[in-house]
C-alpha cells in the first residue's frame, strides 16, 4: 500500500466515513505489517486508540530511518515498532547537489553496457523518471557491420550507489540491484532464452512461444539455475554472500542448486536459499524482499555484517573493520535512500557500536 493511501484511509477512519471494503483494507495492513495477524483477530478500539495516541505525540512525521532491535524491551519495543513504521512511510527529501566529491549518497539510476566487441557505453537518468528502455536501440549504434548479433553479448553492470530498469530483447522486463551485473545475447535463440547474473536482480518473464511450445527462460548464476516460462522473481547471487536466494512473487519456477543438482519448484510467496550445506525452500513474504526497488529493505534478524554489506552497495563505502560483531540481530526497516550519517546515527543508538566515517570508509569504535 502506498504511504498516501494509507494516511487517507487513517483520515477517513478517524472521521467516520470510511467504507466497509475500506475499512477491512486498512484493518488488513494493521494487523499484517504490525503484528502478522490475520485480519479477523482485528481489534478496532484499540488500533484507533494508537493511532490518535501517534498525531497527539508526535505531531508531524518524521523523515529519520528507524531501525529496531527485536530483543529490545517489550515496552521500548512496542513504541519504537509504531513509530518506527509510521516514520518510515514518508521517504525523506534527496540532497541533490553533494557537498565534497567524496561524499556517499543513496543509490541513483546509473549502470554501464559492455559489448563483447568491447564497446561500453554509459546509462544514467533521473531518478522516478526513467522508464524501462530497451537497450538494444543503443546498443545497435555501436555494432559495426562485421559484428555478429547472433554471438555479441551484452553485460549491464550496476556500480555500487546505482541501480538500473530495463527491458530485454523479448521484452522481459529487468531491475538490477546496486554493484550487480546482467549478461545476455542480443538475440535470443528458439530453444531457450539464457541470462547470467552476479548480484541481484528482479524479473517480469514475458512468455514466448514457437510452434506452440513455450520457451524457458534461464537466468544462470555462481550457485543456482532457474528456470522458468513466465513469471515475476527476485534472485540475489553476490559472490561476498554465503547464501544465494530465489523468491516467487506470482508465476512458477524451478530452481536447481549446482553442487548437489537439487531441484526445487517454486510457489508465490516462497524462497529458495543456497548455502554450503544444502538448499531449502522457506515461506516469505514477497513485497518484503522486493522492498529494495522501492528504496528501504526489510531486515528479519539480520546480523550486522550482512547490514554493513547492504550499505556498502547501496552507498559506495567500505566498513574498514570486516570483524563485525554477527552475534548482533537486527529486524525492521533498513532505508537505502536517506543520509548516510542518519542512517549510521540510527544503526549507533540500536546496536551501541559507534561509526565514524572518513571519506568513503567507515571505522567502527567500540
Amino acid at each position: 500500500m502506498k504511504e498516501k493511501d494509507l494516511f487517507d484511509l487513517i483520515e477517513k477512519y478517524k472521521k467516520g466515513d470510511i467504507s466497509s471494503a475500506e475499512k477491512r483494507i486498512l484493518f488488513q495492513w494493521y494487523n499484517e505489517e504490525l503484528f502478522n495477524k490475520n485480519v479477523d483477530s482485528f481489534e478496532e478500539d484499540v488500533a484507533l486508540e494508537h493511532i490518535i495516541n501517534l498525531d497527539k505525540q508526535f505531531g508531524k512525521r518524521t523523515k529519520t530511518p528507524i531501525i529496531w532491535l527485536r530483543y529490545a524491551a517489550a515496552v521500548l519495543a512496542f513504541l519504537l515498532c509504531f513509530w518506527g513504521l509510521f516514520a518510515l512511510l514518508e521517504k525523506p527529501r534527496q540532497d541533490i547537489l553533494a557537498e565534497e566529491n567524496d561524499t556517499p549518497s543513496p543509490p541513483t539510476i546509473k549502470a554501464y553496457a559492455f559489448l563483447s566487441n568491447g564497446d561500453s557505453i554509459l546509462l544514467d537518468g533521473e531518478v522516478n523518471k526513467l522508464k524501462s528502455i530497451n537497450l538494444n536501440e543503443q546498443v545497435i549504434g555501436k555494432l559495426s557491420h562485421n559484428d555478429s548479433t547472433r554471438d555479441l553479448w551484452i553485460t549491464i553492470k550496476t556500480p555500487m550507489s546505482g541501480k538500473f530498469q530495463f527491458i530485454l530483447p523479448d521484452g522481459s522486463a529487468v531491475w538490477l540491484n546496486t554493484d550487480s551485473e546482467l549478461s545476455y545475447p542480443q538475440s535470443f535463440g528458439h530453444s531457450a532464452r539464457e541470462v547470467k547474473l552476479i548480484g541481484e536482480a528482479y524479473f517480469e518473464v514475458a512468455k514466448q512461444q514457437e510452434n506452440n511450445r513455450h520457451i524457458p527462460f534461464v537466468v544462470r548464476s555462481s550457485q543456482q539455475d532457474v528456470k522458468v516460462l513466465g513469471t515475476k522473481f527476485n534472485i540475489t547471487a553476490y559472490p561476498n554472500d554465503r547464501i544465494s536466494t530465489t523468491t516467487l512473487i506470482e508465476g512458477a519456477v524451478e530452481v536447481t542448486a549446482r553442487s548437489k543438482t537439487e531441484t526445487l519448484l517454486l510457489r508465490p510467496n516462497e524462497q529458495t536459499v543456497i548455502s554450503s550445506t544444502g538448499m531449502e525452500k522457506n515461506p516469505v513474504r514477497s513485497a518484503d524482499i522486493t522492498s529494495w526497488m522501492q528504496g528501504y529493505i526489510v531486515l528479519r534478524e539480520l546480523d550486522l555484517p550482512s547490514i554493513a554489506r547492504i550499505i556498502e552497495r547501496n552507498y559506495g563505502v567500505s566498513f574498514v573493520d570486516k570483524n563485525l560483531p554477527s552475534d548482533v540481530k537486527i529486524s525492521g526497516e533498513l532505508q537505502t535512500d536517506v543520509n548516510l550519517e542518519d542512517l549510521l546515527h540510527t544503526l549507533q543508538i540500536n546496536t551501541g557500536i559507534k561509526f565514524k566515517r572518513e571519506g568513503r570508509r567507515i571505522i567502527m569504535e567500540r
